[in-house]
Parts: C-alpha cells; structure tokens; sequence
C-alpha cells in the first residue's frame, strides 16, 4: 500500500495533537446543547395555559355535532335540527383579552359569546327552535381562541 508523504504527515500531527490532549492537566470543555425557550409575545406575562376539554354530552342528550378544541374558524358539519330544544355548549379561552366567538347553525341558531383569558369560559346555550331544518354549524373565532363545541339534542 503506497501512503503520500501529505497523508502521512497529517496522520502524525493528528496522533501528536491526540497525544498532547491527553497528557494536558486541563480539562478540554464539553460541548453542550443549546436551550431555546420562546419568550411571550411583547407585552404579555408568562402565565399558566389553561387546559381547554371539550363540553360533557348531558343526560338525556346525544351530541350531533362537536369540535374541537382547536384554534380560528371551523366548520363541523351539516346537521338536521327537529323542532324543539337544542344546546349549544361551547369552552373557550382567549390568549389576551376577550375576543367573541360567534357559532351559527344555518339560519335557525347564532350564538356570540365573549372568550377570557384567565380562565376557561364555559357557555352553554339552549334554543327552542319553532320550525325544524338543516344547516351547516360553523364556528367564528380568531386565531388567538381555542376553542371546543358541542351540539346537543334531547335523546328521542
């Protein structure tokens, strides 16, 4: 096997600066991971995230449509109201302020509630609803509400 002398020479300051390393007194420093941790948008404190869960379906009830928790907008479906009671159980919770949060049922259900930052809110909505119809449960909020809904009917 032919070696350059380069190679070879490489070779040796390499073992000679191995070799000087370990017979050194001093401790070579260990190379650690840096942390990043996100720091609060400008103005704000760092606090506690509330835990958002989603609304318990009620005795008596079945759930027809339900979301989240998630964030912003969203639609959860076309659903058929029977004439007569429905509930509208909606969780939310703001990153600052009190944003609203509107949820609308085709043109037979709209609900506008207020979302805290310090804590859960918990709405819950009942509507009696005079003429029976279908339509599509959408949910209006900003980015900064998460948010978790639930439709529900008497069981029947």
């Amino acid at each position: 096997m032919h070696v350059s002398r380069t190679a070879a020479w490489a070779v040796a300051v390499a073992l000679g600066l191995t070799a000087a390393g370990c017979t050194s007194s001093r401790t070579p420093p260990v190379a650690t991971p840096a942390t990043r941790t996100a720091a609060p948008p400008a103005g704000a404190s760092p606090r506690a995230v509330p835990e958002l869960t989603p609304p318990e379906v009620r005795p008596g009830h079945r759930q027809i449509a339900a979301g989240g928790p998630r964030r912003g907008h969203g639609h959860l479906g076309v659903v058929r109201i029977g004439k007569g009671p429905s509930r509208l159980d909606v969780n939310c919770v703001a990153d600052a302020g009190s944003p609203q949060i509107r949820i609308t049922v085709g043109t037979y259900v709209a609900v506008s509630l207020p979302c805290p930052s310090d804590e859960v809110h918990l709405g819950s909505n009942e509507t009696n609803v005079s003429t029976g119809g279908g339509g599509t449960v959408t949910v209006e909020a900003p980015r900064s509400v998460r948010w978790a809904v639930s439709l529900q009917v008497p069981k029947g």
